[in-house]
């Protein structure tokens, strides 16, 4: 049996892949991170949602944006160049006062059309304020824009909350895919 002991790999260029700080504790060099990635959310309430018609979020702060490529006065995320491909892509929210048998949805735009959706109906028998949640897995390409809307039929404008981040768009590109 052999060891091998290096504390950095690099590739033919001389591009760091793998180094060790010598405790086991490993860091990549980018070739093996699944980045770009980006966490935007609602920082303050939205209100004003009108009843069915689909309304942009205003996800106005992020928590991490590796390529700055989330503009939070457009509330959109594009594709940096050269980073095309498979993307998860997660997002969902707080929406406010869902009466019994009505429904609200959270849609993924991409490029201006709804690509991906998640839609809960309310069957509590009373108004709440409820949370959806989603993920997809989306082939997209560089210059592509991803937004997130929200739509719903409960009979009067409503808002989008916030809460710990929970109103929110996320992705991050996949590797190996």
């Amino acid at each position: 049996m052999s060891i091998l002991k290096v504390n950095t790999i690099q590739d033919k260029g001389g591009n760091t892949l793998l180094s060790s700080d010598g405790a086991g504790v490993i860091s990549s060099g980018g070739a093996i991170t699944n980045t770009p990635s980006f966490f935007a959310y609602l920082s303050t309430q939205q209100n004003g949602i009108a009843q069915t018609s689909y309304t942009h979020a205003t996800l106005q702060s992020t928590l991490w944006d590796t390529h700055s490529a989330y503009n939070t006065s457009t509330y959109t995320y594009t594709i940096p160049t050269g980073q095309g491909g498979k993307y998860c892509f997660f997002y969902g929210g707080l929406f406010g006062n869902l009466a019994d048998g009505n429904f609200c949805e959270f849609i993924l735009y991409v490029n201006g059309s709804g690509k991906k959706s998640s839609r809960v109906r309310q069957t509590m028998g009373t108004a709440q304020s409820s949370i959806f949640r989603n993920s997809c897995i989306l082939n997209v390409s560089a210059g592509d824009t991803v937004q997130l809307y929200v739509y719903h039929n409960n009979g009067s404008t409503q808002s989008l909350y916030v809460e710990n981040e929970t109103t929110c768009l996320g992705g991050m590109k996949l590797i190996g895919a």
